[in-house]
């Protein structure tokens, strides 16, 4: 059964998400504008938070964003989901998820600036590509019921406010799902979950990221030849409470500076 902390922490996730976007439009709708902007607000919010799924005692989740600051090619998605999972056990595991953003345009229907080529290309680098879609109405008409959690909108949960809400402004879709389908417009909505859940509930799970060394290593920073990413969110999730300086993921400070 959902803890109602989880549910707060996906709510939170998500207001902080959807304002930080809307924000944006009209006057500065831009895809980088937009992501550099929006994970600092994730940092500011999240900074050292503590989340229960269905456990008597707390994970602590720990939030850094990064600007890549090199000049060369970026060969991965615009976002890296950089993340280790530490376990009672002492065991952990890293690794990362891909974001590669788009817009949509202003009084369009579609995501102009989207190249099927290039996403093809960064696809076949990182396997684990998702596209994020922002956009400055409300999305609905997404996977709702696969990615909220059991127990998340029971009647006590509504009763409080925390039921989640089943619209968003960020949305991600897997790569490999655009490819096929092959639309570039608000037809691939169906396909997707929003932002704070793939964050929430997914990343911060261990699912959905790339767990060889060379790529977490481009990704840092320290095989850059490999490709890295414009914008970093590091995130540490520590099952054995807040003093883990040891599991610290470090990133190469030649090439990335802190948001």
């Amino acid at each position: 059964m959902t803890n109602t902390t989880d549910v707060k922490f996906i709510s939170k996730l998500e207001e902080t998400i959807s304002r930080s976007i809307l924000s944006f439009f009209p006057s500065e709708w831009e895809e980088d504008t937009i992501s550099l902007i929006l994970l600092k607000k994730i940092r500011e919010a999240f900074t050292n938070y503590h989340v229960f799924y269905g456990r008597y005692e707390p994970e602590g989740v720990f939030w850094s964003a990064y600007k890549y600051k090199g000049k060369i090619e970026y060969k991965h998605g615009d976002i890296g989901v950089l993340v280790k999972i530490v376990y009672r056990d002492g065991s952990h595991i890293e690794g990362v998820g891909f974001l590669e953003a788009k817009k949509r345009y202003p009084r369009k229907l579609t995501f102009d600036s989207f190249s099927i080529p290039q996403l093809r290309r960064i696809n076949k680098l990182s396997p684990y590509t998702n596209v994020l879609l922002y956009d400055y109405e409300d999305i609905t008409g997404f996977i709702a019921n696969s990615a909220i959690p059991l127990g998340i909108l029971e009647e006590k949960n509504v009763s409080q406010g925390l039921a989640i809400k089943a619209v968003t402004n960020a949305l991600v879709v897997q790569a490999g799902t655009v490819l096929s389908d092959g639309a570039k417009d608000l037809t691939l909505y169906k396909f997707g979950i929003p932002l704070s859940h793939q964050i929430g509930l997914r990343y911060i799970q261990g699912l959905d990221l790339d767990f060889r060394k060379e790529v977490v290593d481009s990704v840092k920073g320290f095989n850059e030849k490999r490709g890295v990413c414009n914008y970093v969110l590091q995130i540490t999730v520590s099952h054995i409470g807040d003093d883990i300086p040891e599991y610290d993921i470090k990133l190469n400070n030649n090439y990335y500076e802190e948001i």
